[in-house]
């Protein structure tokens, strides 16, 4: 059987923007027994370009690299996860920065028309909170009788 590395594979992705995603679920499939693998002394960078919140700037991340056999077992389990990473988008998860704007990750044509509307379930927790401290007050108490 060929072996192959997991920097070659994570080159081999449909989206290598997932290739963070794809480096975790391939390490769990090590350890779960599915793939069997072992860890290089090499590391290599991942193709992602992360953005660092709240700063200018962005970096890259590595990981260790590792050999594995190339099995028809692995190719089934890599086309799964190929497809899986390619559809699964976390929109929520972004946070509405101007670099993702730009990239049009997320709808900012719907992020603008929810910045005029208050949030329904604070607003109406809010609202039930004011009726029941009116109720409160509006029910008095008589005073306790003093001894003599």
């Amino acid at each position: 059987m060929p072996y192959s590395t997991l920097s070659a594979e994570v080159g081999r992705l449909t989206e290598a923007g997932r290739s963070d995603a794809f480096a975790k679920a391939f390490r769990d499939a090590v350890r779960d027994g599915i793939i069997q693998a072992t860890e290089l002394p090499s590391r290599f960078t991942l193709p992602k370009i992360f953005y660092r919140q709240g700063r200018q700037g962005t970096y890259e991340r590595s990981t260790q690299d590792m050999v594995f056999e190339h099995t028809p077992e692995y190719e089934d389990w890599f086309a799964n996860i190929d497809r899986e990473l390619a559809g699964l988008r976390r929109y929520n998860d972004l946070k509405p920065i101007l670099a993702i704007i730009q990239e049009s990750l997320v709808d900012f044509e719907h992020l603008a028309s929810a910045t005029g509307q208050p949030p329904l379930p604070t607003y109406e927790q809010g609202e039930t909170r004011s009726r029941s401290r009116t109720r409160a007050a509006s029910v008095q108490k008589t005073p306790p009788k003093k001894k003599k």
